[in-house]
């Protein structure tokens, strides 16, 4: 987003999802080494014959997850200032399917 440029958003979405969901979304991330693919221990766990082999990103861990929702947090203030007024907050914390038809109404309303 470019003020400078004129470039002003229409809209803003802000997806609004407690810290500790964020976190524990996070912390149980696995990724299968072999396929790229990834997996969460609780809501999408590997298959018994994949799991072993699950790694973990390093930077997946509560501290170092704890440490970007600060900056996040900081950063979102300052983009919620901005914008005031064309912020359309969206419970995050529901199905994905729940949480794309809200964006997409945002954006239908544009």
């Amino acid at each position: 987003l470019n003020l400078r440029e004129g470039i002003v958003p229409d809209a803003v979405v802000l997806l609004d999802v407690p810290d500790d969901i964020l976190v524990e979304r996070v912390v149980g991330r696995r990724m299968d080494p072999g396929t790229g693919k990834i997996y969460h221990l609780k809501f999408n766990p590997p298959p018994a014959d994949v799991a072993e082999r699950c790694t973990q990103r390093s930077d997946d861990t509560e501290e170092k997850a704890m440490n970007r929702l600060k900056v996040h947090h900081s950063n979102v203030e300052a983009v919620v200032g901005k914008y005031e007024g064309k912020i359309n907050e969206i419970d995050g914390n529901r199905s994905k399917a729940d949480v794309f038809a809200d964006i997409c109404g945002v954006i239908d309303e544009m």
